[in-house]
């Protein structure tokens, strides 16, 4: 049986929602995703919507599921099952209403593209032939902290170095330990002097520092143990581990309450300081970005890191050391273009590498002095392997 304009209309867009879902995640297994009934009774079928569906799962078009709420009403989630046109026309997300500043960052991503030959993901790719038509699918301002998000907060970091503005190759540029340094900011604002704060302000690494205080094995597991921190619910068990701490008592006692500003907060009060350290980087940022348009300067954004041509690249970095200076004592802004490291320039730090034995990719940060371009150039390369060929485990 063939299928209506509606049909086949409806399957495109569904097909742009997996797309979108899957850009966001490491597993890319197709997994279910909704649409409302809102849009599509306004879009493709009116009341007979659910005959419509059972017939596309009759024809294995798809796969849907019918979920009951508790207080009676139901919602659907689909999967689509062929490969097809895709439409993005209808793809608008929940967004924040945009000022001119989220206009004019919107508008930039029109001058993206890719250097030939790099592989991205199918959806970065349909971006790429859509932007011109349907910029606005691929554009949202969040509702709980006023982050952007856009094809180019989702793609890794290992492509993002290959893109191109105005052809010309890009420069990435970001706040060191961002997070850390948010919560410095904010705990010395609501409760002064504290220890967390003059560990930043000292200079320390405070993942390394964590490691230390808390007896953990490595960094990894002591920036964990950050995250556990900072975006987790209160945790009395924490506190006793950091002495009660007059600044992880306010971490807890902020996560413990209604903070009416967080639209999170009544349902999940350990939002809130979540919602405090994004809507603080979201306000340093903005004076960036609009110090940014300012000076002519053509930039993509992803949350703490800007983008931009490797022409703008030093009054950029200049921009953002003064204005960060307004907010922190204390910083470090990382400069990365898309080059790598010589095997040369490392031959030494992996001299005692032992060929014999697994690591992962801390120990070689932390064992062998390795930076994460160092490791990024031996996996490009694959001198890695081909030099040491049993001694790296992925993640």
């Amino acid at each position: 049986m063939s299928l209506t304009t509606n049909e086949q209309s409806f399957l495109a867009l569904i097909r742009a929602l997996h797309l979108k879902k899957q850009s966001t995640r490491k597993d890319q297994t197709l997994d279910f995703v909704f649409l409302s009934l809102k849009t599509i009774k306004a879009n493709f079928f009116q009341d007979d919507y659910e005959l419509v569906f059972n017939k596309l799962k009759s024809q294995n078009e798809i796969d849907f599921e019918k979920v009951l709420n508790d207080n009676g009403s139901f919602y659907f989630k689909f999967k689509v099952l062929n490969d097809g046109p895709i439409d993005f026309s209808l793809l608008k997300d929940k967004s924040r209403k945009l000022d001119n500043l989220d206009r004019m960052i919107k508008a930039n991503l029109r001058w993206v593209s890719i250097v030939q030959g790099i592989q991205s993901s199918i959806y970065f790719e349909q971006f790429l032939k859509q932007k011109e038509k349907h910029l606005d699918a691929f554009f949202s301002v969040d509702k709980f902290s006023g982050r952007i998000h856009t094809p180019i907060t989702s793609l890794q970091g290992s492509i993002r170095k290959h893109l191109l503005l105005k052809n010309e190759t890009v420069v990435s540029l970001d706040v060191a330990q961002i997070q850390p340094l948010l919560l410095s900011f904010i705990l010395n604002e609501n409760i002064g002097n504290n220890e967390f704060t003059e560990w930043i302000e000292n200079g320390e690494d405070i993942y390394l520092k964590f490691k230390e205080k808390l007896n953990l094995q490595n960094r990894e597991e002591a920036k964990t143990k950050f995250y556990e921190i900072t975006f987790g619910i209160a945790n009395k068990r924490l506190a006793e581990m950091f002495g009660f701490s007059n600044w992880i008592k306010w971490v807890n006692d902020v996560k413990s309450f209604v903070l009416q500003q967080n639209p999170n907060s009544k349902t999940k009060p350990h939002s809130n300081l979540a919602w405090l350290l994004q809507t603080t980087e979201v306000k340093i940022m903005r004076s960036i970005w609009q110090k940014l348009i300012d000076n002519d300067i053509l930039f993509l954004t992803v949350h703490d890191e800007v983008i931009v041509r490797i022409s703008d690249a030093d009054e950029t970095y200049k921009i953002m050391v003064d204005e960060l200076k307004f907010h922190f004592n204390t910083f470090k802004v990382n400069v990365k273009d898309n080059t790598l490291p010589s095997f040369d320039t490392i031959e030494e730090k992996i001299e005692n590498i032992d060929a014999s034995k697994m690591y992962y990719p801390y120990e070689l940060l932390e064992k062998f002095d390795l930076s994460l371009d160092d490791i990024t150039s031996l996996i490009e390369q694959k001198l890695l392997e081909e030099t040491f060929p049993d001694c790296y485990r992925k993640l």
